[in-house]
């Protein structure tokens, strides 16, 4: 955080301003996704409570609560008489993550196209809309958070709480992964076209209610996400295998 200060860091949304007091520690960490997604918190690194308090102006207490759902997401590690930790898994662990919430969204997108009522697919057409807007203004935190809205959408609209489970865990976990694959310079444009072109097909395939190729096309669409993540996930998201007995 410190390093983070002293070099002027350009982020963009504004990590010190207060938090509504309602569902505190869940805007907590809220923020704290950012600024991992952002690699302003940084893979292994050890979380200063201190630190990150005040620069968030909130008290231990919350922060400590958002740390546990943090830790509950698979995003840091708490570690006994060492504190909280950044999580870093190694490339490998990524991937098998992401073949598993390959398959699980591409089900779910299946059932998706049997229950989801017109209003729920239209909602989620509205926030593609919205998305290519942020996409027009050079908004990639705002993008981010619509494309993840919308494949936890789609997820949802399956109506399988097991499968919307499971999905919601994993593409929790994969939160800096994702990012990373779309934050490419400069500002990621080329990859955040391509993203929101390829959710516009997704999009339009769950209108026609046509399972099979919304299922390939989610397939095809995660397997591009961990192609251009791999480069970054080799060189930042395992920095410190040799300290885990990689």
């Amino acid at each position: 955080m410190s390093e983070m200060r002293e070099q002027g860091a350009k982020v963009s949304f504004d990590i010190s301003l207060p938090v509504e007091r309602h569902t505190l520690s869940e805007q907590v960490a809220r923020r704290l996704r950012d600024m991992i997604a952002e690699n302003m918190l940084k893979p292994g690194e050890r979380l200063n409570e201190r630190v990150l308090a005040q620069t968030l102006q909130v008290s231990r207490t919350p922060l400590r609560e958002a740390l546990k759902l943090l830790a509950g997401d698979g995003l840091i590690d708490i570690v006994p008489n060492y504190g909280a930790f950044v999580a870093n898994p190694t490339p490998r662990e990524a991937e098998d993550l992401l073949i598993a919430l390959r398959a699980i969204e591409a089900a779910a997108g299946e059932l998706a196209c049997l229950t989801a009522s017109n209003e729920v697919i239209a909602a989620i057409r509205n926030m593609h809309d919205r998305m290519l807007k942020a996409f027009r203004r050079r908004d990639p935190i705002e993008c981010f958070k619509l494309e993840e809205q919308i494949h936890l959408s789609v997820a949802k609209a399956c109506r399988n709480t097991i499968l919307q489970r499971l999905h919601h865990t994993l593409n929790t976990r994969l939160y800096r992964a994702r990012f990373i694959s779309t934050s490419g310079a400069p500002w990621g444009q080329k990859q955040w076209a391509k993203t929101v072109s390829d959710l516009d097909a997704i999009i339009a395939a769950l209108e026609r209610r046509d399972a099979a190729t919304l299922s390939r096309m989610l397939k095809e669409h995660l397997g591009i996400t961990w192609k251009q993540a791999q480069p970054a996930a080799k060189a930042e998201l395992a920095p410190m295998q040799k300290r885990r007995g990689a």
